[in-house]
């Protein structure tokens, strides 16, 4: 075989490596635009999933928020309540006292007013 004739890829590709080299590439080459299209398609994908989890962030948050409200609201109620409730046990505790205070006094009357009859009735009887 003469070299002077031959070209520099026949030289080189002698032994079929060039060749299989070279066919080695151009199936890469091939598969290239396929893996290209996968990848789009997943990064179209993973923006789709990062869009809905924003959007279900987003409603996580106001549920969130909008809860808050209502337990801030519920806690100011509950205090409030709790306050007219301590208010009215105070108030039902002096008239309780009160009462107590009337009936003891109402009592001490009866029992000056029953010693004043006794002592009537034996005054009225020894006269």
């Amino acid at each position: 075989m003469e070299l002077n004739g031959m070209n520099w890829d026949d030289i080189w590709s002698f032994d079929g490596e060039l060749q299989q080299l070279k066919q080695s590439v151009l199936i890469r080459m091939n598969d290239i635009p396929l893996i290209i299209k996968e990848l789009l398609f997943y990064q179209s994908s993973i923006k789709i999933d990062v869009k809905n989890a924003s959007k279900d962030f987003e409603e996580i948050s106001e549920k969130q928020k909008s809860m808050r409200q209502e337990i801030n609201e519920k806690y100011l109620e509950k205090f409030k309540l709790k306050y007219e409730k301590d208010k009215a046990i105070l108030n039902y505790t002096k008239c309780v006292e009160q009462y107590n205070n009337l009936r003891s006094k109402e009592r001490d009357i009866l029992i000056e007013k029953q010693k004043k009859e006794q002592k009537l009735s034996i005054i009225n009887k020894d006269y």
